[in-house]
């Protein structure tokens, strides 16, 4: 078991910044245009969270259904496997971790952008208070999509 401050190193201290400074922004964004600012921030991290729970999901049940995983040393092809999440899961934590992350990212950025600009085009609302909250949720979302994995590899130690 790694300890906590092997995990909780400088730069995820860094990192955790940024979060807090990225939450101030959002907030400073919402009082300046209202609470409907934080439409965008707030869709972009519920794709993200789901994504990412699915991800963690899929890896559980298949690291679940299939033990031999454990014994498999050989990495499976990552386009080609569909065991490869379950496999990195099971080998490599922190790798895992990275990927989900970094695919939960990717996804929820035009589910969520789609998706909360609808939202925000059927309330009529300016072109500035899109852009102030797409990229205020844009920031907070990369934010903690960094922070993220390490929290993920915390939480799994304990």
């Amino acid at each position: 078991m790694k300890s906590v401050s092997k995990i909780w190193g400088a730069d995820t201290f860094k990192w955790f910044i940024l979060s807090l400074i990225a939450g101030v922004t959002v907030t400073i964004v919402c009082l300046v245009y209202g609470l409907i600012a934080a439409t965008f921030p707030l869709a972009l991290l519920l794709f993200f969270f789901v994504l990412l729970f699915a991800f963690a999901l899929n890896a559980l049940v298949q690291a679940g259904a299939n033990p031999g995983l454990r014994e498999m040393k050989e990495q499976p092809d990552f386009w080609l496997s569909s065991i490869y999440n379950a496999w990195l899961y099971v080998h490599d934590k922190e790798s895992w971790a990275g990927y989900a992350s970094l695919f939960s990212f990717l996804l929820a950025v035009p589910l969520g952008s789609l998706s909360g600009g609808a939202i925000l085009v059927m309330k009529n609302v300016s072109s500035s208070i899109l852009w102030a909250s797409w990229l205020a949720g844009i920031f907070l979302l990369f934010s903690i999509a960094m922070v993220a994995p390490i929290a993920i590899i915390w939480w799994l130690e304990i």
